[in-house]
């Protein structure tokens, strides 16, 4: 999906993939709305990020790196997969599959602009003890905006 922020309270879609209704969605007894939890953005610092970092980095190479003690104290202090706000994240499955702007008269689409920027990855446990898609699996949903014109897609991998 596609969309910018018009308002403080209003959204305009710009696309949409696919209008398909899924009959098993939402899932049996899935909330009609999420009570309110307060959230508190905590930075990275660097050894947790350098940490993280080298885990990812081996995963994905199929490396067998024998981290130290203490980074992998640093990610189990961090979960198994966290949420990420800002710019570096680890994709489930490779790059976003929407790489240009959501928006069709965006100057981005013809002056050959690089993809749309990621600056959230959420996965189906945000908060510890919330299963957000009740998924046997593992779920993330990707924010990204383009830098010319500010609109957002959201859209999901999945294993």
């Amino acid at each position: 999906m596609g969309y910018r922020v018009v308002g403080e309270s209003e959204i305009q879609i710009l696309m949409i993939e696919s209008t398909e209704i899924i009959s098993d969605i939402p899932y049996a007894g899935f909330p009609e709305y999420f009570a309110p939890v307060p959230v508190k953005l905590v930075p990275i610092d660097h050894e947790e990020m350098k940490a993280l970092a080298l885990k990812e980095f081996s995963e994905r190479h199929g490396l067998d790196t024998d981290l130290r003690d203490e980074d992998r104290a640093h990610i189990r202090s961090l979960g198994a997969e966290c949420t990420r706000i800002g710019r570096t994240h680890s994709f489930l499955q490779d790059w976003p599959r929407l790489r240009s702007c959501p928006d069709p008269n965006c100057s981005s689409r013809k002056e050959g602009w690089p993809s749309p920027v990621t600056f959230c990855t959420v996965w189906n446990e945000p908060i510890e003890g919330v299963d957000v898609w009740q998924f046997d699996g593992v779920v993330q949903i990707i924010y990204q905006v383009c830098m010319v014109c500010g609109a957002i897609q959201a859209h999901n991998q999945y294993d």
